[in-house]
């Protein structure tokens, strides 16, 4: 007679004493025999790695002496009517225990009847036992978010019954076998965030049952294979982030049932063919960050069920096509960076769906459409850097949800509407670089949401209100390059939100520096020049760094991990960084596999004659070294620190400051509180613009350099990844 049992679920209290229990698998089937057969002794062999009396006095019962297993404590058994029947594992799950340590034990594939193995979440680190692939009734191998490393093993192709594949977010390296091309009940094959290579195998095109193919980020090369075009049931093919160079593959439009189609950060070039406009189920499509031109295809107005399109920073050319704005669904549509020209068509406001329009730095001109303010779920709206002309369409006031308005570096002219009186939800309002006159509207005050207000570069006039004095969260303010007159009111001091940037500069201010702005305890960059400000500085300056106006946390001594020995022998030629002014700093792996920066000092420094004091701009310079570093991954001065500007370095905007830092006149390099600065402001930038934003996988590279040492000012990014609901 045999027994089917199932491990129960552990009392709460249990699960309090001691983690190490969730060693135990969650799900287990074994045969009841009258001694311990292989499967119990397996079960006891993961008890004996606990090493915890209270823990073992809960398992007490799990024991060698009992010869019946169903009588274990917290196992769940039934007595099936079937009668002298043996019964193998077929569902291991031990998901989401981080205490499961080391390698998928090779004698899984005992189990010959095991459907479900699944170890996600866990420390399983170790390669894929290839003899994994005699489990021909495997159905689901679920180790994602794990420690793998290797290879998949090309045994995995003998799993005939498999139809998921998840192996996500690990290390695992080397191609991805062409053998699973014999998995003929295959549904979804999850491999990114790893570190595979080599060309997507053809033959995954045999997989006809395939649903979901995500191999994004990782290093993938070569072109989409042509075999792929008989995967008509294929819902989602995700290739972002990898090294695919290829033209973008015409047959991808008889892909029929496709939802999802990201292939964006890769080196696809060439014209987007006219057959994606057959995809009549598409909802999202991503191919921003690669080398594609031609014009926007009137053919996408036939995939009426799409939500998200996003060419960004491309080479596309040509007019905005009137059948686009026809797509009722249309929520995102994200075409930064290209060389669109022509007009914004008032058939925009056809699309009613749309909560974010982003179409910066272009060739757009024309006036703005007083359609956008049909546009009520409008959350962004950043038409920055073209050439649009007129005035600021107050019909934009009626957009209620608003956020974001960034229409600065364009030819715009007049007042600022009064209707953004209206715009209660707005974090940003960026029309620097234009042509706006008139004042400072007072009803800016009532927009207590915005964080960065940013009007320099105008013909503004008058004075500055003192109902900004009312923008709390006020972050970032540049009111620079204006005809602002009279003084600054005392109530601007009372901003203590402020901490990015004040820039009042080359205006027409007069009057003291009024005493509130001592009270700027966060403040990075203030800048006040240029303008007919008199009296002394008073208390605005005495509250200075240097004259302990600000309390300093120092950690005096820190405990470490890691001995004098470990740094000494790793301080040799091959882990330099750079050399600067002031000495050599090394990369250096210690023990605990943790990467630290080292710096040694020069005896004598060029830059400072013999003097061995440290000042500022060394650290500094020091700093940018080790940033340019792990930004790019080879020394500044190295050769190839061009073409790595141009496709490896992920961050652009953090390596100009680096560059900065790293400056040969010392003179000239940033203070390390303007680094700071610089550095928040594109995270804050970041934030903003991904308040409404799909999640996603991962960091994404911005080709644009957009941090300037001047102004701050910094472009748009694209629609960064499509939401995903994780298996």
């Amino acid at each position: 007679m045999s027994c089917n049992r199932t491990v129960a679920e552990k009392p709460q209290d249990v699960k309090q004493c001691n983690y190490h229990i969730s060693l135990v698998p969650q799900h287990i089937l074994f045969p009841a025999i009258s001694a311990l057969n292989q499967e119990d002794l397996f079960l006891l062999s993961w008890l004996s790695t606990i090493n915890s009396s209270s823990s073992a006095a809960f398992f007490a019962s799990w024991n060698e002496t009992h010869q019946n297993p169903c009588k274990w404590d917290y196992i769940a058994w039934k007595i099936p009517t079937e009668v002298g029947q043996i019964r193998d594992l077929e569902i291991f799950h031990a998901g989401g225990n981080q205490g499961i340590q080391g390698e998928i034990p090779s004698q899984l594939s005992n189990y010959k009847k095991l459907v479900f193995l699944g170890l996600a979440n866990t420390g399983t680190s170790g390669q894929i036992p290839y003899k994994l692939g005699e489990l021909r009734n495997l159905k689901t191998l679920s180790v994602y978010t794990a420690n793998l490393a290797g290879r998949i093993p090309p045994e995995i192709g003998n799993c005939s019954a498999l139809e998921n594949l998840f192996l996500y977010q690990n290390l695992i390296s080397g191609g991805i076998p062409s053998e699973l091309g014999y998995l003929k009940n295959l549904k979804k094959v999850l491999l990114w965030q790893n570190h595979l290579s080599g060309t997507i195998p053809g033959d995954l095109g045999n997989c006809l049952d395939l649903t979901v193919i995500d191999f994004s980020l990782n290093s993938l090369i070569g072109e989409i294979p042509q075999n792929l075009s008989t995967l008509y049931a294929l819902e989602e093919l995700l290739l972002s982030d990898n090294n695919i160079s290829s033209i973008f593959q015409p047959f991808i439009g008889n892909l029929s049932s496709l939802k999802q189609l990201e292939v964006d950060n890769n080196n696809i070039f060439g014209e987007i063919p006219p057959t994606i406009g057959k995809l009549k189920e598409l909802f999202l499509f991503f191919a921003w960050q690669n080398q594609l031109h031609g014009s926007i295809l009137t053919e996408l107005a036939y995939c009426q069920k799409l939500q998200a399109l996003d060419l960004s920073h491309n080479f596309l050319t040509g007019s905005l096509p009137k059948s686009l704005f026809n797509l009722k669904n249309l929520t995102k549509l994200l075409l930064l960076s290209n060389k669109l020209s022509g007009r914004i068509l008032p058939g925009l406001g056809n699309c009613t769906s749309l909560n974010r329009l982003q179409l910066g730095s272009n060739m757009l001109s024309g006036q703005l459409p007083i359609e956008i303010g049909l546009l009520q779920n409008l959350s962004f709206l950043e038409l920055s850097e073209n050439q649009f002309i007129g005035e600021v369409p107050p019909e934009i006031g009626n957009c209620m949800q608003l956020e974001m308005v960034d229409l600065h570096g364009n030819k715009l002219q007049g007042m600022i509407p009064t209707t953004f009186e209206s715009l209660i939800e707005l974090n940003v309002l960026d029309l620097s670089m234009n042509r706006i006159s008139g004042t400072i509207p007072k009803f800016l005050g009532k927009l207590t949401s915005l964080n960065k207000l940013v009007l320099n570069g105008n013909y503004i006039t008058g004075s500055i209100p003192d109902s900004l004095g009312l923008c709390e969260d006020l972050q970032f303010l540049d009111l620079s390059s204006n005809e602002l007159s009279g003084s600054i009111p005392d109530v601007i001091g009372h901003l203590q939100e402020l901490d990015i940037l004040m820039n009042l500069s080359w205006n027409l201010l007069t009057g003291p520096i009024p005493e509130g702005f001592s009270k700027y305890s966060k403040l990075a960059n203030l800048d006040l020049s240029h303008n007919m400000l008199t009296g002394a500085f008073g208390a605005s300056s005495r509250n200075t760094d240097e004259e302990s106006g600000l309390q300093w946390d120092f950690t005096h001594f820190q405990k470490l991990n890691f001995s004098v020995n470990d740094i000494l022998t790793k301080l040799s030629d091959s882990n330099i960084v750079g050399k600067g002014s002031s000495g050599v700093v090394y990369r250096v792996e210690i023990p605990m596999q943790q990467v630290i920066a080292v710096k040694k000092l020069w005896p004598k420094k060029s830059e400072y004659g013999y003097s061995l004091r440290i000042t500022e701009k060394i650290n500094v310079y020091s700093y940018g070294i080790v940033l340019l570093e792990v930004l790019t991954g080879m020394e500044p001065a190295d050769q190839r620190i061009s073409e790595v500007w141009n496709t490896d370095t992920r961050d652009v905007s953090s390596a100009w400051v680096a560059l900065l830092c790293v400056n040969p006149c010392p003179e000239e390099r940033p203070t390390m509180k303007a680094v700071v600065a610089m550095l928040q402001e594109i995270r804050h930038e970041n934030e903003e613009l991904d308040k409404k934003n799909f999640l996603g996988k991962g960091s994404v590279s911005n080709p644009k350099a957009a941090v300037h040492w001047s102004s701050f000012s910094r472009s748009s990014e694209p629609l960064i990844r499509s939401p995903r609901q994780l298996p």
